[in-house]
């Protein structure tokens, strides 16, 4: 070994100590930036030389600088992260319903109940009285508003749903982008893996845009040999490489959002992050409140008007119309009500198939278009009280088609077809006619044949055109051609029944048909869901038409409206108490989600302290480490400047 070997081995030790002591004063320049992993020196000793009989060493050499990461810490700190964002985004969700219920205020619709309950049993006590009637139609709107102002709110909330859903799948494509051209940088830099160590920079970048991902999304991150890593998350590659799948939201059944891939299509359904919890609020949490909320409020509709059904104006009708009985085919001959039992079903098509329906009706020829527009209530099963618009009818098959899908329809699963916003049963009501004059009544007994599920085909059922010639045509038997009462189908598909003289005027008793009620011939509220129930805006023109009872001072249907206050929605509950049920448990819920997010708030920062551990630069190690370089480069200058010395006394000595 010589004097240039010598030196050749102080160079080295100078220039790794260099190196060394500038990564630590990178190590300390980056202590407070996001997401930096110290790094360190990779030192290894140079292959020694034989010298006579002896092998000596070389110096010192360098294999990069290497990150101090732990790979299972990163992705503990992303499935916590992960997890963290969709309890976040949950508990924001519930916060919202919970705003919209207000169930502590004195707004709450339990107390607009309580206060419609409250007017109907003042009303019972002076049913003729003008102001009371204002009092009761004032509370009676007010219950209406509770339930409208609730369902606002939900729907408020899925609109804000689907817009933050929106928001974040932009900003997921943005970061998987970020983290594909991250890989390129990667890749380029470490030479597809064969130069580790070169580009420490972007990979802390590119775990940095990992950390911001996991909030919105769960995934997998796989690192490739050449130093990229291929993001998957529900059976789904979101970036291969150098290239990224974006993601977009598109339009799905009842209104529902869809997370897919921007190119292809392919359905992405996250099971943690935001992005996950908003899908599940979007498309069932907040679909799942507003049909209860929906089912209470046609239970209450339902039965008040049932209840206002039973009463008259004061002084009677002189003139009553009904809702459209029909939509864009506007056939009087089709029947009333067309009910049938589901014997093959599809929620995702949505469609029914039921062979009584095949060539129905006959009058009509079977025609494709016979029910088109008309809609499906359902009588029955998961979906009992829900609407779908039929689009398209195929008389060949008895196959009905309809929007919106209604998932969770099953073959037994009864439905009516009607233009109504309450089923009707089989079975009749009377029309008394009263002539103030003669001081007479007359009453005729109207029957309607709506046969649950008829015999194919189904032909006997009462039709709308039928339902009026039985009106007038028994009319006409008893009072003569001239008859002071007339029903008619208006233009637009109303029943109308009108008297022609002062003197005579008409009310409904004993309905077992619903027909009265549900037809709008004489009820108490308008509309089939929270969002659209309103008192009957003939009511609201002239309280005086307000059904309090049968007779001017009868007070039988007041009493039987406030009744509707102990009527049981459910068996032993009553419609108060299913809402403070409904407000109860999502207090229960909203609490769950706070307790939840708190304790996995925890989790996330001990998983970011042990990432710190690990990763972190702490300044007293760095100082240490400086030193310890510092007295290293030192030795090797001493050892530089030996070995200048000796070869100056050699050249001196020549």
């Amino acid at each position: 070994m010589g004097l240039f070997s010598a030196l050749d081995i102080g160079k080295s030790a100078l220039a790794a100590q260099a190196a060394a002591l500038q990564v630590a004063g990178n190590n300390v320049a980056n202590a407070a930036t996001p997401g930096y992993s110290r790094q360190r020196v990779n030192f290894e000793p140079i292959d020694s030389a034989r010298h006579g009989q002896a092998f000596t060493g070389l110096g010192v050499g360098m294999r990069g600088v290497r990150r101090i990461v732990d790979l299972a810490v990163e992705q503990r700190l992303a499935e916590v992260t992960s997890r963290l964002g969709a309890l976040s985004a949950s508990q924001r969700v519930l916060q919202r319903v919970e705003a919209s219920f207000n169930a502590l205020s004195d707004q709450a619709l339990p107390h607009q109940l309580s206060a419609f309950f409250s007017a109907a049993q003042e009303l019972s006590r002076a049913p003729g009285n003008v102001a009371a009637r204002r009092v009761f139609l004032e509370r009676a709107q007010g219950a209406a508003q509770g339930f409208n102002q609730i369902a606002e709110g939900l729907a408020s909330s899925r609109r804000l749903a689907g817009d933050e859903l929106r928001a974040g799948a932009a900003d997921a494509s943005r970061l998987l982008s970020e983290v594909a051209a991250l890989n390129e940088g990667i890749t380029r830099l470490e030479i597809g893996g064969t130069a580790a160590g070169q580009a420490n920079d972007l990979r802390d970048k590119r775990g940095q845009k990992l950390q911001e991902l996991a909030q919105l999304l769960d995934f997998r991150a796989v690192e490739q040999r050449n130093g990229s890593l291929d993001i998957i998350s529900a059976g789904q590659m979101l970036v291969r490489g150098a290239t990224a799948f974006g993601l977009k939201v598109e339009d799905g059944p009842e209104g529902s959002l869809r997370l897919a891939l921007a190119e292809g299509g392919q359905t992405l359904a996250p099971a943690g992050g935001s992005l996950g919890a908003l899908l599940q609020a979007h498309g069932q949490t907040l679909p799942r409140f507003a049909r209860e909320l929906d089912r209470l409020a046609r239970g209450f509709i339902e039965a008040a008007n049932a209840a206002h059904a039973q009463g008259a104006p004061a002084g009677g009708f002189s003139t009553a119309q009904s809702r459209p009985f029909a939509a864009a085919h506007a056939l009087s001959d089709i029947p009333v009500v067309v009910s049938g039992l589901a014997q093959q079903t599809s929620s995702l098509g949505g469609y029914l198939v039921d062979p009584a329906l095949r060539g129905y009706p006959a009058s009509a020829g079977g025609s494709p278009t016979a029910f088109v527009g008309a809609r499906v209530l359902m009588t029955s099963g998961a979906r009992a009280g829900e609407f779908a618009l039929i689009r398209e009818y195929d008389p060949a098959l008895g196959r009905i088609g309809f929007e919106p899908p209604l998932g969770g329809i099953a073959a037994g699963d009864t439905f009516q077809i009607t233009s109504l916003d309450s089923p009707l049963k089989h079975g009749s009501f009377e029309l008394v006619v009263a002539n103030r004059a003669a001081g007479s009544e007359e009453r005729f007994a109207i029957s309607l044949d709506l046969d649950q599920r008829p015999t194919p085909p189904a032909t006997n059922d009462t039709t709308l055109a039928q339902l009026v010639d039985d009106i007038n045509g028994q009319l006409r038997a008893r009072l003569g051609a001239g008859a002071p009462l007339v029903a008619r189908v208006t233009p637009d598909m109303r029943l109308e029944i009108a008297s022609g003289s002062p003197d005579v005027s008409f009310r409904f008793e004993n309905d077992s048909s619903g027909f009265i009620a549900a037809s709008g011939l004489n009820a108490l509220f308008a509309g089939q869901h929270a969002s659209n129930i309103a008192v009957e805006g003939r009511l609201q023109a002239d309280p005086l038409r307000l059904s309090a009872g049968l007779q001017p001072q009868d007070n039988s249907a007041a009493l039987q409206m406030a009744a509707v206050q102990h009527w049981q929605f459910q068996p032993g509950v009553t419609l108060e108490q299913y809402f403070e049920g409904m407000a109860a448990a999502l207090g229960v819920q909203g609490a769950e989600a706070r307790e939840l997010a708190e304790n996995q708030e925890v989790l996330v920062q001990a998983a970011k302290a042990e990432r710190e551990t690990i990763s972190g630069v702490n300044i007293d190690e760095e100082a240490v480490s400086m030193m310890t370089h510092q007295r290293a480069f030192q030795a090797a200058a001493r050892f530089v400047s030996i070995v200048d010395q000796l070869m100056a006394t050699l050249m001196q000595s020549i």
